[in-house]
């Protein structure tokens, strides 16, 4: 007791105190949710649905008068009915004298007054005559509506917030009382209608309170909406759909992409070779008949975010646009399927092994739209099956695991388009425990965000500054980067510092650059985060958010599609934040930064999906070297070195051994064949940052310092030149001896380096 009166221990004492005050506030604000919140947030709804704002209010502060609320919560939820509030009246004035778009009449007609029982008094005109009759505000088409929103200073947050509420299901024409029919189609329009609420929400600057509430309406929850755990792309949210039971299969989820919240269970990311990549990207696109989503991609990988549960089969419905000789397919744990040139069906295992293939599909997929399967039975010998418009054309005995992402892509300059997507299997509590506490860490990280820091006016560079030959300049109110070619040191950078943890908002433009790469938690050696913006839309500005809270980290385009890391974080520390154009013009705006302070590191989820390759060196006759979890599949013509088991196909073998079915390297290797021009894949991780030396056709062509992390390296090299690049990024590499004939020698200081894979193939395949 005595020492309670020394100074060091009344203040570890302060300090536990404070801490268990801690404690017991959350403890309460987490009751409060459970318990309370669900209630008050319908009781608010029902307030706004009413048109009655002050029985909102009134509902909020009585709770708030019971203790034990979250200030954060109550600010949210106050927010969201002072929101519509505020253009309310506006509304009423500026539909007066509009005319409007009926269901009811095919002609437009003009309002005239907006009576006491809400309903909108118009002027029809019928032949030669005009008649005055009143309809209600769910006669009105949507686009009319909006349109008058709009007029009255609203923008996607009350668009949102109107829709969701104001939208009630058209009326039927005929009387009498409802039958099954007629409520299972309300039910369904109430779910279309709530689906485009969140849509625009999702656009909105405001779009982590507006969907936290618009979600929490819709589950009737607290915090994290429907069980489901899969979408961690907001705040809180459900599931875009639910799963249905597959009697065979497990459990079945399905996607039409009819919103933006459907959207938020992919992620993205480039397919193809860096100098290849214009215009590469994946949205949501409206279909020919206006009526519902598709989903577009274009050199682009959409990977599924259950993709690390066990899944077992894959259908969807695509057409194809553009490029017949490119490629489109499904992806299924790592196994592909692919067509060709519009009619050829392929296959490959998730090391890169082909399956075999050229199947003929019949009528080519051009312009028509066909459906893809593939599925696994897990027999004693798994047999994997491939179809096509319900036609088995492929069934092979498989002896690799499921091992990488499951979804879609395009690639070779392929545009296509999916209408929908089927996924089968199932998820155990420890993988969807993974995801929910992923989820729940981003929310709690986005809660603590201190205010937005403005990193650039526009006028100047500000804290930025830029390197290589490439420049960025400040012109037209935003920043512009411009880079003269592709080659080695060409891109333009603009870096500035940045934070452990943080959350980074940003507008960019992608013009007609190559590609444009934000990197974070870097320096000049290298960011430890890394992602490809898309380029998919050059002529728009899109928002980019990007949470880094440890080694938790989402990045999301447009609040809709999320994008693949390429290179998942080992190690967390502060370190930069830069903008990497190459080959074009790009400009980004509106760049702010908010540090999220006082977040544990051991208690922090990891990052739940497999590292990601960056952009194979271009896509061969078979599918390309698509980024994705795992080792990912390769293009036809490559030829592995490392059989993950021994060092044969290895001559200088000082320090190296194989352990785990990875090839560790201490100081140098070299292979038993040379070459004189030949393409390399060489996929690897270190431990800590580390000198890499590199040699072809008998000289040392490459040096450079590697971050500690996953990386793939490619080379290149031919008669004249050698090209190199890791995780898509350009490196400086000496030509070698023109006409030389050489092994491949590594040579690591600092590593150990843990190869996974070394493959090769002729240049230029």
């Amino acid at each position: 007791m005595h020492g309670w009166h020394v100074e060091r221990c009344t203040e570890k004492a302060d300090a536990e105190i404070a801490r268990i005050e801690g404690l017991i506030a959350q403890a309460v604000r987490d009751s409060w949710k459970r318990d309370r919140l669900p209630a008050l947030r319908k009781a608010v709804g029902d307030a706004i649905g009413g048109f009655d704002f002050a029985g909102a209010r009134a509902a909020i502060d009585t709770d708030v008068a019971a203790g034990g609320s979250d200030e954060q919560e109550i600010s949210d939820l106050r927010w969201s009915a002072e929101r519509l509030e505020q253009f309310w009246g506006a509304f009423w004035e500026n539909a007066a004298g509009k005319e409007v778009d009926t269901f009811k009449y095919e002609t437009p007609v003009k309002v005239i007054a907006v009576l006491e029982d809400g309903r909108f008094s118009v002027n029809l005109r019928a032949n030669a005559s005009v008649i005055t009759t009143a309809i209600a505000l769910t006669d009105i088409r949507p686009a009319s509506l909006v349109d008058i929103v709009r007029k009255s200073g609203g923008d996607e947050d009350s668009i949102a917030l109107f829709w969701w509420f104001y939208f009630p299901p058209v009326k039927q024409d005929r009387a009498g009382t409802p039958d099954a029919k007629d409520l299972e189609r309300a039910m369904k329009e109430v779910e279309k209608n709530q689906k485009r609420s969140l849509e625009m929400a999702a656009k909105s600057q405001n779009s982590a309170k507006l969907l936290a509430f618009l979600n929490g309406m819709l589950a009737g929850t607290a915090d994290t909406g429907p069980e489901n755990p899969l979408t961690p792309g907001t705040a809180s949210g459900p599931w875009a759909v639910d799963g249905v039971a597959d009697a065979k299969f497990g459990t079945k989820w399905t996607w039409h992409f009819s919103g933006a919240t459907e959207a938020t269970d992919w992620m993205i990311a480039p397919r193809g070779p860096l100098d290849q990549l214009s215009g590469w990207g994946a949205h949501l696109e409206k279909n020919a008949e206006g009526t519902d989503s598709q989903l577009w991609t274009k050199d682009a990988l959409a990977g599924w975010t259950g993709s690390i549960g066990h899944i077992v089969k894959i259908r969807a419905q695509v057409t194809l646009l553009e490029a017949p000789d490119g490629r489109f397919g499904v992806m299924l744990g790592g196994f592909t399927a692919w067509v060709t040139a519009g009619r050829h069906l392929w296959s490959d295992a998730p090391s890169g092994k082909s399956l075999g293939g050229n199947h003929d599909i019949g009528q080519p997929a051009q312009n028509r739209p066909i459906v893809l399967e593939m599925w696994l039975e897990e027999l004693s010998v798994p047999q994997l099956y491939i179809a096509v418009d319900g036609k088995k054309l492929q069934q092979v005995s498989v002896d690799e695991p499921l091992g990488g992402p499951t979804g879609v892509y395009s690639e070779g300059g392929t545009v296509a388009k999916w209408d929908w997507i089927e996924i089968s299997g199932d998820f155990g509590e420890e993988t969807a425990g993974r995801l929910a506490a992923f989820r729940t860490a981003l929310a709690d990280a986005r809660a603590a965000a201190s205010p937005a820091k403005i990193l650039s006016d526009g006028k100047s560079l500000g804290s930025f500054q830029t390197f290589g030959e490439g420049k960025w300049t400040a012109r037209d109110g935003h920043l512009r980067g411009k880079s003269e070619g592709t080659g080695p040191r060409q891109e333009a950078v603009l870096r500035t510092a940045g934070a452990r943890n943080f959350r980074l908002h940003f507008r960019y433009w992608a013009g007609d650059s190559r590609s444009l790469m934000l990197e974070a938690r870097g320096g000049p050696g290298g960011g430890a985060l890394r992602f490809m913006l898309p380029s998919d839309k050059p002529a728009e500005w899109r928002e980019v958010d990007l949470v880094g809270a440890e080694r938790c980290v989402w990045c999301t385009v447009d609040g809709s599609l999320a994008l693949f890391q390429m290179a998942p974080p080992d190690s967390v520390s502060a370190g930069d934040i830069a903008f990497v154009v190459l080959g074009g013009e790009a400009s980004v705006d509106d760049v702010t930064l908010q540090e999220i302070p006082g977040l544990d590191a051991e208690a922090s989820p990891a990052y739940p999906w497999p590292p990601l390759p960056g952009p194979g060196p271009g896509p061969g006759p078979g599918p390309g070297p698509g980024p994705g979890p795992g080792p990912g599949p390769g293009p036809a013509g490559w030829s592995e070195l490392f059989d993950g088991k021994t060092l044969d196909n290895f001559a200088k073998k000082d320090k190296t051994f194989v352990k785990g079915g990875e090839l560790i390297v201490g100081a140098e290797l070299a292979t038993t064949a040379s070459w004189p021009a030949v393409e390399i894949e060489i996929e690897f991780a270190l431990e800590q940052t580390a000198k890499i030396q590199v040699g072809l056709k008998n000289e040392w062509v490459l040096k450079t310092d590697v971050p500690r992390g996953r990386h793939t390296l490619w080379l290149r090299a031919t008669r004249n030149d050698v090209e190199a690049r890791l995780d898509a990024k350009p490196l400086k590499a000496t030509a070698g001896a023109g006409d030389g004939d050489g092994p491949l020698r590594l040579k690591v200081d600092g590593g150990p380096l843990k190869v996974t894979s070394i493959r090769h193939r002729p240049p230029g395949q």
